[in-house]
């Protein structure tokens, strides 16, 4: 009759050393990578712009879409015909993400959107911290090179988790932020890719939302 009073005792040391030790650590990191494609500049800029993509890489490195706005869109009409136009945009994403440390969270992301002749530049912020991710900004450049296209991804992150300390370093952590960044640049390069190789639309699509 006595011989569970082990394994609750046990169980009952493991919960107190979890609650002393236990603690909210905050993690910042940066990941960055980069890479070209033999696909034109002029070709890729069309699909990129044309086509539903932006939903395709929200959905790649962020989670599940569950809502996109296009709330702002400015061009350049002087330059417009020439050499030198812009045009600027601003969305906001509604997205649903799904992780085994944090669980699952509704992310708020902004995306400021610019592109001209030779470039195109989207930033992606969080909106409003969660309880977990803290601030999260991610730079996405394309832009000529050559006779081909140059990528660039950037992305910031602060994360606060709470971990018990003897078992869950900040560096563990860090590894952790490091491993899902690049999984996800890498998830981005592959729809990048087969964006880049179709054959450009004659008109915009309209937004699937």
């Amino acid at each position: 009759m006595r011989f569970w009073i082990i394994p609750v005792i046990a169980l009952s040391a493991i919960l107190l050393i979890y609650a002393a030790t236990s603690l909210k650590q905050t993690v910042s990191n940066k990941t960055a990578t980069s890479y070209r494609m033999e696909e034109p500049f002029d070709k890729v800029r069309k699909n990129l712009v044309r086509t539903n993509s932006m939903d395709e890489f929200v959905e790649a490195q962020h989670g599940q879409l569950l809502d996109i706005k296009y709330e702002k869109l400015e061009m350049n009409i002087a330059r417009l015909f020439g050499q030198k136009w812009e045009i600027r945009g601003r969305t906001v994403a509604t997205v649903k993400q799904e992780n085994e440390w944090i669980g699952d969270q509704i992310l708020i992301i902004q995306q400021k959107l610019y592109i001209s002749p030779d470039k195109l530049l989207v930033e992606s912020k969080l909106r409003k911290p969660t309880p977990f991710i803290k601030e999260y900004t991610q730079y996405t450049t394309v832009e000529r090179e050559g006779n081909g296209t140059r990528v660039r991804e950037n992305i910031d992150m602060t994360i606060s988790v709470i971990a018990p300390k003897p078992f869950v370093s900040k560096q563990f952590i860090k590894d952790e932020m490091d491993k899902a960044s690049i999984q996800g640049m890498a998830r981005a390069e592959r729809v990048m890719r087969e964006v880049a190789s179709r054959r450009p639309p004659i008109f915009v699509l309209k937004p699937r939302r």
